[in-house]
């Protein structure tokens, strides 16, 4: 998006004239902010927030010859953030009111759930996240400001507390999860070849710089990392997504290697494949809280193959797929 389009939306956002869509991304970008609007009045707040958008408008004026971005990379609240640095930087300074200057520092602090566990925390909002093995999440100690922002690497299950004045944000890699209250799973491995939200109840908007989608009960969102592609698609049924909850495994047209990453999160062992071409397999499978050796040990009958264990790693031996 160029300077002159951000500059188009911006005005379209003061004339009430913007889609739902544009309406949805330039008041995540004011959330994403982190105002402290527990300090203020309203009628300070909307101050504050018509103060912005009009020196984000002549900052853009003076500035456009400056801002030259990869678009693909930078959503637009972050290009729009970009252009408010370099209006503070020429001097532009933002006054909230009662001797304080805008804050924006928030204390993180991670949390890892290792393989082959699972985890259950709570946030100082009362949401829950349930964390499936090898999951990563960087959270706030305390939630403050106008936005929920916490970030994920791994799986996790989320039920958010409702709060319509603080939107909840997930950010996995290059895609964002934004909802107000509601329950989803969001699966995100940095090894993984794409990034699924499937929705139990509510609302969730998830997109990237270029591409948004909206979903509801029983749907789910797939963003391709290699491709950049975002697809949204009915889901049959949401028990698959989040069967691993339930120390459940559900395998739909797998292939071998995804199957052995999955295996390797959930009992935390190492398995390899003896010959590469089995790397080619694909599997559809459930397996109801079995242990680790009934279930290589089915996989390999289907594939006519053998294994080994030796200490914590475990051998799996063949030719082809039969």
């Amino acid at each position: 998006m160029t300077p002159e389009e951000i500059k188009n939306l911006i005005t379209k956002y003061k004339l009430g004239q913007c889609t739902d869509d544009e309406k949805e991304w330039v008041e995540y970008w004011l959330d994403s902010l982190h105002t402290h609007s527990e300090d203020l009045s309203t009628t300070e707040e909307i101050r504050i927030k018509t103060s912005l958008k009009e020196r984000i408008d002549t900052a853009i004026k003076e500035e456009e010859n400056i801002i030259a971005l990869p678009v693909r990379q930078f959503p637009i609240w972050r290009v729009a953030s970009v252009i408010l640095l370099v209006a503070l930087a020429a001097g532009v300074g933002i006054w909230i009111g009662k001797g304080h200057f805008l804050k924006t520092s928030v204390a993180y602090m991670e949390i890892y759930n290792p393989p082959g566990r699972q985890k259950v925390i709570q946030l100082s909002d009362k949401s829950l996240v349930y964390m499936n093995a090898d999951t990563r999440i960087r959270v706030p100690k305390s939630f403050s400001g106008n936005i929920r922002q916490v970030y994920l690497e791994g799986e996790a299950f989320f039920e958010v507390t409702k709060d319509p004045k603080k939107p909840f944000v997930i950010t996995s890699g290059k895609i964002n999860t934004r909802v107000l209250g509601t329950s989803f799973n969001v699966k995100a491995y940095k090894d993984d070849s794409q990034i699924e939200v499937a929705v139990r109840t509510g609302k969730v908007q998830v997109g990237d710089s270029m591409q948004t989608v909206f979903l509801t009960p029983n749907q789910k969102a797939s963003y391709s990392i290699k491709e950049h592609l975002l697809t949204q698609t009915q889901v049959p049924q949401l028990e698959d997504y989040t069967a691993w909850m339930e120390g459940n495994l559900v395998f739909e047209d797998k292939t071998l290697p995804e199957i052995i990453q999955i295996l390797n999160r959930k009992y935390n062992v190492t398995i390899q494949l003896e010959n590469k071409e089995l790397s080619q397999c694909k599997l559809n499978a459930r397996f109801k809280n079995e242990p680790l050796p009934r279930i290589v040990e089915k996989i390999c009958l289907y594939l006519g193959a053998r294994y080994k264990k030796v200490g914590n790693q475990i051998i799996i031996k063949g030719n082809t797929c039969q």
